[in-house]
């Protein structure tokens, strides 16, 4: 089995088989704050993409992701 300390939610409920009120928020807050993330990466320009370091063709990538992908 993986590290727990590293596990996230998600993991730790299905290797467990079971999901708790608590895991399920978890879940759903980290989705909701992957979305809001990729969405605010959306709207940078190329000049603020410079400035993190990433090329337009890796933010489009990233955009392109579902919420539920890590």
């Amino acid at each position: 089995m993986a590290n727990p300390s590293k596990m996230t939610a998600i993991s730790r409920a299905t290797s467990r088989g079971v999901w708790s009120f608590a895991s399920v928020i978890q879940v759903v807050a980290a989705w909701r704050t992957r979305a809001s993330q990729r969405h605010a990466l959306r709207r940078l320009d190329r000049h603020m993409l410079r400035d993190i370091g990433l090329s337009e063709a890796e933010a489009a990538r990233e955009c392109a992701r579902r919420f539920w992908q890590d």
